[in-house]
Formats: C-alpha cells, sequence, structure tokens
C-alpha cells in the first residue's frame, strides 16, 4: 500500500495539472452545448477511419443551399435527416420523409420526422437560420463500445450491439471491423483512459456516431462479458498498464438491464 501511495505521490504534479482542466470546465459549464456541438463537427472534419467513417454531411442555412445540399445526397443515399451543427441529446434532429406527408406524420406519432415539403416550407419563411446538417440517415444497428486506451493505444473493447427493437437486450459483439475502427481512432486522436465510441450501420456500412472521452451509462452490462473496466483503468493509472491481466471477452453474451421497484421511506 505504501509503494503505491508512493506511486500515486510522484504523480502529484500531474494531478494538479488536471485541477486547471477542471476549473476550465466549470467557467465553461453555462456553454457547454454550444461546446459539445463544436466539438462533435470537428471530429466529423478531422476523422480518419476507413473502417467507420463519419457520415457524409452538408452545412446549410438557408433553403437555397438546403435545396442544392439535397440534391446532391439524396442521389447517394436512400434517406436522409437534418439536425442542428451545434445541438446535444439529439435536440432538432429529424428524418426527412417524402413518402408520407405532413398529416399523416402528425396523425401516427412518427416521431422526429418531418415531410420534406414542411420542411422547405419552413426554411423559406426565414432569409437565414442557425447553421444545420443535411446528412445520410442511419438505420441499421447502433454499437456502444466502451474502451480502455493509453495515450493511443487500445488495450481493451468491448462493444455492445444494440437491439432495434426495445425490451431485447444487447449483445456482446466483437466483430473485427469494429475493434480495428476503435484501434484507429484511439491512435489518431492520442486517446487515453475511459472512452466510449458509437458507430451506426447505414445503407453504405459503419459509421462513426460520436467519441466520448468517458465510459457510457451502460457500461455495467460491458462488464459482464469479462473485463471489469473501471478497476482496470484504475489498476492502470497506479500501476501502469503493461502489467494489466485483462480476461478474455464473452462473445456472443446477451446483457440488459432491468429496473426493480421499490418502497421508498
Amino acid at each position: 500500500r505504501f509503494r503505491r501511495l508512493a506511486r500515486a505521490y510522484e504523480k502529484l504534479p500531474q494531478t494538479l495539472a488536471g485541477l486547471h482542466y477542471v476549473a476550465f470546465a466549470m467557467l465553461m459549464l453555462p456553454h457547454l452545448p454550444d461546446v459539445v456541438g463544436m466539438v462533435q463537427n470537428m471530429l466529423y472534419a478531422a476523422l480518419d477511419c476507413p473502417a467507420a467513417p463519419a457520415p457524409e454531411q452538408r452545412a446549410f442555412d438557408t433553403c437555397q443551399h438546403f435545396d442544392a445540399a439535397y440534391v446532391e445526397l439524396s442521389a447517394k443515399y436512400p434517406a436522409l435527416c437534418i439536425k442542428p451543427a451545434i445541438s446535444v441529446y439529439g435536440i432538432g434532429f429529424r428524418r426527412i420523409r417524402t413518402d408520407r406527408d405532413a398529416y399523416d406524420i402528425l396523425s401516427s406519432g412518427m416521431d422526429h420526422q418531418i415531410n420534406l415539403d414542411s420542411l422547405r416550407t419552413l426554411l423559406a419563411a426565414r432569409p437565414r437560420i442557425a447553421p444545420m446538417l443535411l446528412m445520410e440517415y442511419l438505420d441499421g444497428q447502433e454499437y456502444s463500445v466502451d474502451c480502455l486506451a493509453e495515450h493511443g493505444t487500445l488495450h481493451c473493447a468491448i462493444a455492445r450491439r444494440k437491439p432495434l427493437s426495445p425490451g431485447e437486450g444487447q449483445i456482446i459483439d466483437g466483430q473485427e471491423n469494429i475493434q480495428l475502427a476503435c484501434r484507429k481512432i484511439t491512435s489518431q486522436f492520442g486517446l487515453n483512459g475511459y472512452v466510449n465510441i458509437q458507430f451506426r450501420q447505414g445503407s453504405t456500412g459503419l459509421r462513426t456516431l460520436e467519441v466520448n472521452p468517458r465510459l457510457s451509462g451502460g457500461v455495467a452490462m460491458a462488464c459482464l462479458a469479462g473485463p471489469n473496466l473501471p478497476y482496470l483503468g484504475l489498476c492502470g493509472f497506479l500501476d501502469g498498464y503493461a502489467a494489466l491481466k485483462i480476461p478474455p471477452i464473452v462473445e456472443g453474451l446477451r446483457v440488459g438491464e432491468i429496473n426493480q421497484a421499490i418502497i421508498l421511506p
């Protein structure tokens, strides 16, 4: 225990330096949505990952710009969607429908969808809007991958394949193209510590959605596959990642989370 404390003490200057980032983050909290959106757009622009490139997109801020982008992308992809250039939590995201009119979408409760004619009417009503993105709509399987990395080296990546329908659980999926994409992204951006990377299948293959410097909310399900990522991360920080003994990942495991009703005092 003393040796571990001594090693932690040796890292004290690095820890104190990290507090500057904590203070900066606290000051930036009121602007968090704008910062998150800008970082994601920068990720899409910089990403170099042939196994899972960013979704193709075009920015627009007028109806005229939208029309030009729509003609270009609709020739490549069977379905398109829009979202604000700066946004979080999916606010403003809509799939564009050309096979349903506005009343069908309204009366059928089709959330996060909009008719093309209705969208153009809204855009044409304003000379200019806050920048938005037109991009390919991804309707395939979604993957959430919790990773442990060390300055650009990927040590472990546990991928969960999410169901297309709720209530079916999630599958631990170790397909090689996802592992390859995680290694490439980790290396390109020099990722370190806990990382969560999200992917989704589209009509032309796997696409990278997000890269987050944290574990996901579903990491407990990932840990059921073998490696305890939170514990391994702490051990790597204290003793070095070279000494880590990472157990094999049990692939094909079906996992889930169950809410339990309790009596409150």
